[in-house]
């Protein structure tokens, strides 16, 4: 098939995180046998500079399309978010022309996120695509929505032929604030840089490891609090907390409040491969979110044989995970209690059958067949 899929960005080395759920699926389709392009539109004008215009090129195989030079985030900053919206809707029609000059007329246009699904659904009204697409976004969880997202929401889930959303939970949220039914397909890992676990590691200090944006959905908070209670403080173990955002003062003046400072680490933002690393060198990770649509951090953890403390929100809630303790959401003395468990039974964890196990329900291969089907249904509906 040929397959377009309409993202929010695309990694690049100063930017590794921008559209990599899209990008991950797209290397994952063309690895089975699949024409794929990739779109964005990129408006962080003021924060990093582009050649203006419709720029294509090569990446891990995937033609990439990147339109670089609207106003979008300027016109956000005025409080004109609707008027983003529209040129957004303009510009994906005009880019769509373009790329189908260039890649030819796509089987399949697959948006990842709301707001590229407000990008098919602008280019459906002129050309005749099949559209799907999958919903990540946490922030569709939260009690109390702005009208901007609600406004996405009734022009883009409308339009889509079949709506995936990647858990349960999240199924669920569309379902009770917008009534559109989805299908759940859980968010594949990229094992293209995974090695084998590691049966134990040469660790001569425990190492505790957590990742994701340093915000307060993230819960770092809540876990430096636990591990502070703990008695693995004076055993000398370490927390490794990798990320970046706007609460990393926070989380360094909490660490110095809490005396913590070389128990406890950031470490900035890194690259997949440096994650995958000190996640196979690593002898626990801890999830603390306070809500999680999906949360590929712990699959990303368990796919590299880590046992995990985890709180009870996402993915968690819905598999069975191998050597996973599950604790409550925002509680911290829970978190305290299952980090001193985790520690008092490591002698006992098969990183390897963890491995196993998460390869065999989210790599690329076993979501793609999972694509692949609906692909294939809603073509026949459709033809």
């Amino acid at each position: 098939m040929k397959i377009l899929l309409l993202s929010g960005g695309i990694p690049s080395k100063n930017n590794p995180q921008s559209g990599c759920f899209a990008m991950d699926q797209a290397i994952a389709l063309k690895n089975a046998g699949h024409e794929v392009s990739i779109f964005a539109i990129n408006g962080l004008i003021g924060r990093e500079w582009k050649k203006p215009g419709l720029n294509h090129w090569k990446q891990e195989g995937v033609d990439c399309f990147e339109l670089f030079g609207l106003p979008i985030g300027i016109l956000s900053k005025l409080g004109l978010k609707k008027l983003g919206i529209r040129l957004t809707e303009w510009a994906s029609r005009k880019c769509f022309k373009k790329i189908v000059e260039k890649v030819g007329f796509p089987d399949i246009v697959h948006a990842h996120f709301l707001f590229t699904m407000v990008m098919g659904v602008a280019i459906k009204k002129d050309y005749p695509i099949t559209l799907i697409g999958t919903e990540h976004w946490s922030r569709l969880a939260e009690p109390n929505l702005d009208k901007v997202t609600v406004y996405q929401a009734q022009r883009g889930y409308p339009g889509v032929d079949r709506l995936i959303t990647v858990s349960k939970e999240l199924r669920d949220c569309v379902k009770n604030k917008f009534g559109r039914e989805s299908i759940v397909i859980h968010n594949l890992f990229n094992t293209s840089s995974l090695m084998p676990a590691l049966p134990e590691t040469d660790n001569k200090i425990y190492t505790i490891i957590a990742v994701g944006s340093l915000i307060p959905r993230k819960g770092f908070d809540l876990l430096i609090k636990a591990f502070a209670k703990t008695k693995l403080v004076d055993r000398d173990v370490i927390l490794n907390i990798y990320g970046k955002g706007p609460d990393k003062e926070v989380l360094e003046n909490l660490i110095e409040a809490l005396g913590l400072k070389g128990s406890v680490n950031l470490c900035g933002q890194k690259t997949k491969e440096e994650i995958y690393d000190a996640l196979r060198h690593s002898d626990l990770f801890a999830l603390s979110s306070k809500q999680e649509t999906f949360s590929v951090a712990i699959i990303e953890a368990t796919g590299n044989g880590l046992p995990a403390v985890a709180t009870q929100c996402g993915i968690v809630n819905e598999f069975d995970f191998k050597d996973v303790i599950k604790v409550p959401v925002d509680n911290i003395e829970a978190m305290k209690v299952a980090l001193e468990e985790a520690y008092d039974n490591r002698d006992s964890v098969d990183r390897i059958a963890i491995q196993q196990q998460t390869i065999d329900n989210f790599s690329p291969e076993a979501i793609v067949v999972k694509l692949e089907k609906v692909y294939k249904e809603v073509s026949k509906e459709k033809r």
